[in-house]
Parts: structure tokens; sequence; C-alpha cells
């Protein structure tokens, strides 16, 4: 359910913020976005997903507790699933790995529309609605990069769900705890997106915020890494490149 905007903030009143979390991301100082390097080659589609699993390990594998192979993805532009045969063609690669009570992704991905608006303004009307509990922007000439922290309901197979959760709701049916999820996403002047993902079990923001294993500085990190390079998609009549042009419209795009 979401949260109302009374609600979220009352709760992150109640933890001694004034309407939002410290900035983790400053335009300078200790934690500033670092500049990133131009990106390099495109990864051949072939090796996207042993490119993006060995990137992402080397961030998320110092801290993580069993490490489970990697779950990868590709899809089309419109979120639909490819077969290998295609993924020379995607608008978004990710790789998801779980471990104990954690799971961590990393994902390239082209979608014009979220470069789209007034990023800063965006933040502010999460945090009023309380879609993101933390939410942080900064711009520089690597791009721009947004932190964010959210919560989420446990779905039925002990993952997040889509469902944004007010920290101030009980666990839905039962179910113990949330998922925190903190992301960084680094919108490229190139026009990809790379975003990097930790997200931790447990019953509040204060508890998450202890069990966050990967600095928000080593998700900057990733996210600057040139390697992570995905081919941008050819473009379709309605777009970028769909499987599927039979049973997809133009006004679905």
């Amino acid at each position: 359910m979401l949260a109302c905007a009374g609600a979220a903030l009352a709760v992150i009143l109640a933890i001694g913020v004034a309407g939002r979390l410290p900035s983790l991301i400053e335009s300078d100082g200790p934690n500033a976005a670092a500049p990133a390097a131009a990106l390099g080659p495109p990864i051949p589609a072939d090796r996207l997903h042993a490119t993006l699993d060995s990137e992402a390990r080397k961030t998320f594998g110092h801290d993580a507790q069993g490490l489970e192979p990697s779950v990868f993805s590709a899809t089309d532009g419109v979120g639909a699933a490819l077969v290998a045969k295609d993924f020379d063609k995607a608008s978004e690669a990710t790789v998801t790995i779980a471990a104990v009570d954690q799971m961590f992704a990393l994902s390239l991905r082209y979608a014009p529309s979220e470069f789209e608006g007034d990023k800063q303004e965006n933040c502010e009307n999460g945090l009023k609605m309380g879609i993101y509990l933390k939410c942080d922007v900064v711009s520089n000439e690597a791009g721009t990069f947004v932190s964010k922290i959210k919560a989420v309901f446990v779905d039925s197979t002990g993952g997040p769900s889509n469902t944004i959760a007010s920290p101030s709701d009980d666990p839905d049916m039962g179910r113990a705890g949330f998922w925190y999820r903190h992301s960084v996403q680094r919108f490229d002047p190139s026009g990809q997106i790379t975003s990097a993902s930790e997200y931790v079990r447990a019953n509040e923001l204060a508890e998450a915020m202890g069990l966050f294993a990967v600095s928000e500085g080593d998700l900057v990190s990733l996210v600057s890494n040139a390697v992570l390079h995905l081919a941008e998609p050819p473009i379709g009549p309605c777009g970028y490149w769909v499987a599927d042009t039979e049973n997809v419209s133009c006004s679905r795009l």
C-alpha cells in the first residue's frame, strides 16, 4: 500500500530527521560523487551476464555472506524478456545476486523518459508522498547521480515485492519485516542509466541502516565504472526495438 505523506513524515521526524535523512552524496567533500570516466566499448552481447556478474561481485562480494549464483535478464523496449540471440538489442540488462537476508542488483538500461523532469523535484515529491525515505541528487560532468532508500513489503516467496511500505505499517499478512532498498543511479550523458542496489531485510529503517553492507561511495563507484556499457539498442517504429511487434502497438510504447 502507498504510505500517506503525513505518516511518512511522522516516521522520518520520529527518528530525528527534518523531512529527510542526512545527505550521503554531496556535491563536494568526502562523499562527493567522483567524476566518472567516459564509457568504454559496449560489452559484447554474449559477455553481458559474465561482465555484469564479475563487476558486481567486486563491489558486493566483500561483506555479503553466501553470495549465490547471479540471475541474469535482458529485456526489450517494453520490458519483455529476450532470448540470447536478441541480447544485442536489449534496452536493459540486469544481474541479481541473493545472499543471506540480502539481495544485490546491477542494471544497465536505456529509458529516455527517465531523463525527463527535475530530479531534485522528483526526490522532494517522493519524500512527501512516502515513496522514498531518503533521496539525494548530485549533478556533475559525469552525469546525474540519484541515491534513494525505500521500503517494500515482503512477497509470498520471501523476496521484495513491488508494493511500497511505510515503516509505520505492520508487516503485511504476518510476514516479518520489510525489504529496504538502497540504490544509486547514474544518468550518463550518453543516455545510459546505470543502477546499483542493495536490499536488506529489517523491521525498521534504523535497523536497515545498520545492516547495509555496501557503502554509498562503493555504489557510486560501481555505477561510474566505464566497463559497464550496454550498446544502445536499435530504434524500432515506435521507439527502442521490441521483439514482438505484432502484439505491441505504438500507443503502448
